[in-house]
């Protein structure tokens, strides 16, 4: 007959098929019989039996236990297993002292040390592990009313003769309530979402922490970086390597802890590193014998104890230079070579031509001077006539410094760089010259040119590009106006075609289309620069 839960079943043990039967007694005088003992047998039932449990032998009936172990959830709920002294297992399996059907509950999930007095747990490496009042145990004392939740069974120890403990104190906050009661029931909703809410908080000051420790650790990163490329920037300041200063205090100025002191630093950087280009560029001009610029990029540069230094070795390369420059030019003269007498007289004509066109037409006189004086110079003439020449001509770039310095910056700087190429500081950076009474003088717009260049042939004895086109140039009607900058255009881009194959034709073409150009005009200064090349 199947165990009825709540009870605890003992069947009488099974004599065995070769047990004989027992004589009837006789009525009349029946022989006193001692019953013995029979030996505890153990019944092997199927885990798949919802009432599977342990079946107690008769010796167990006869002697009741102190304590006994009693499910209150669970599929075996109501089921009783007396714990008398030694050690009893509990789990899924049959063979387990205390077995209970439950599929969450391992073979062997627990034992239980009994002795006459106390009760003791040991967990047996479950998988879903032992909780005792809702707290995770390995091993612990147990007492009376304790509740143990394996799997989804409950079970709570209890001693005979000692009332039931109430569910509030045997149950430790957080622990599973018993199956069964309403009032556990009502309140586990309200626990879970306590304890998620315990939890939630708990997570998150963790990340208030973690957030709060990774910051301030990259504080302490940043710092450290910006003190590092402070000290960088110092020391290459110090040598003098501005533009890496500059890049190093670019960084510590994200994490420095004093600012100022960085932006200072950057400041006396960016002075070096503007001085450092303007010496850069101070030393160009004086590979290019612009003794002048050079001074003049000297002066705009602001005192410092890395520059002041250098600013007085460039300065003084500058004297040095100019001075030496000037002490061969005038050797030079001194030895000049004679000049034959064709191209000496060829140069003068063009000398002469530019002396009368001063008043009337700056800019043909500049080309007929230029020409001149570069036959001469070309040919290292040295002598008194070619001092005089070469006055004139210094005069005569004064001039056009002078006349174009408020109307044509561009051409006035060009003027005055070939002046002080000839004569050095001829025309000073203040821009103060001395010119003749007949600078200011501008010449009239409406003046007709009477001057017809000659046709001259070309020597052997002239340079390449020295020589002048046979075709003479036609010069603008003495009945119509003084300029024609349509003409001079044309005849601007008929020299830039000859400029590759026929220097000299090309330099024919600018000279005549100076004639035609208006002073300061684009075809004017087209002309300009194709002659200067």
């Amino acid at each position: 007959m199947p165990a009825i839960p709540g009870t605890v079943v003992s069947p009488l043990p099974d004599l065995g098929p070769s047990a004989k039967p027992r004589p009837k007694a006789k009525s009349a005088a029946p022989a006193p019989v001692k019953a013995r003992r029979p030996e505890p047998v153990e019944e092997e039932l199927p885990e798949n039996d919802p009432k599977a449990t342990r079946i107690l032998s008769v010796e167990a009936v006869e002697a009741p236990a102190r304590f006994e172990l009693l499910v209150t959830g669970g599929p075996a709920q109501g089921t009783r297993f007396p714990l008398r002294p030694g050690t009893l297992t509990v789990g899924r399996s049959a063979q387990c002292d205390c077995s209970i059907l439950d599929e969450a509950i391992s073979r062997r999930h627990f034992e239980l040390h009994v002795d006459a007095r106390s009760v003791s747990l040991r967990d047996l490496g479950s998988g879903n592990g032992t909780l005792v009042n809702g707290e995770a145990t390995e091993e612990l004392g147990l007492a009376h009313g304790d509740v143990i939740q394996i799997g989804d069974s409950t079970l709570e120890l209890r001693e005979r003769g000692k009332a039931p403990v109430s569910a509030q104190r045997r149950a430790a906050p957080g622990a599973p309530a018993r199956q069964g009661s309403a009032a556990a029931a009502a309140a586990k909703p309200a626990l879970n979402r306590r304890n998620m809410l315990i939890g939630g908080l708990a997570v998150f000051s963790a990340l208030v922490v973690l957030l709060a420790l990774a910051k301030n650790r990259q504080h302490q990163q940043q710092l450290q970086l910006a003190t590092a490329a402070f000290e960088r920037g110092r020391q290459e300041l110090d040598q003098g390597d501005a533009d890496d200063a500059l890049q190093d205090f670019q960084l510590a100025l994200r994490g420095y802890p004093d600012p100022a002191v960085v932006q200072e630093k950057m400041g006396v950087a960016r002075v070096i590193s503007d001085g450092t280009k303007a010496l850069t560029h101070a030393r160009d001009l004086l590979d290019q014998k612009d003794f002048a610029g050079a001074r003049k990029v000297l002066e705009d540069i602001p005192h410092n104890d890395v520059l002041d230094a250098q600013v007085k070795k460039v300065r003084a390369d500058v004297d040095k230079q100019e001075a030496e420059m000037q002490q061969a030019l005038k050797a030079k003269q001194e030895e000049g070579q004679p000049v034959d007498p064709t191209t000496w007289a060829e140069a003068n004509d063009y000398w002469q031509r530019a002396k009368k066109e001063e008043r009337e037409n700056l800019d043909a006189a500049q080309s007929d001077m230029e020409h001149a004086y570069d036959m001469l110079a070309s040919r290292n003439a040295g002598g008194a006539d070619f001092e005089s020449l070469r006055s004139d001509y210094v005069d005569l770039l004064k001039l056009v410094y002078v006349h174009y310095r408020h109307s044509n910056r561009a051409r006035s700087e060009m003027a005055a760089a070939k002046a002080n190429g000839i004569v050095p500081n001829s025309v000073p950076p203040n821009g103060q010259v001395e010119v003749k009474e007949a600078a200011e003088a501008a010449p009239p717009r409406h003046a007709v040119r009477t001057h017809v260049s000659h046709h001259r042939s070309p020597s052997s004895a002239l340079p390449r590009r020295r020589q002048v086109s046979a075709a003479p140039a036609a010069a603008p009607s003495s009945g119509g106006a003084r300029y024609n900058e349509s003409k001079a255009e044309d005849l601007d881009d008929e020299g830039d075609a000859m400029l590759g194959q026929n220097p000299d034709g090309a330099r024919a073409k600018y000279q005549e289309a100076l004639r035609y150009a208006p002073p300061g005009s684009d075809a004017a200064q087209r002309a300009h620069a194709g002659l200067g090349n």
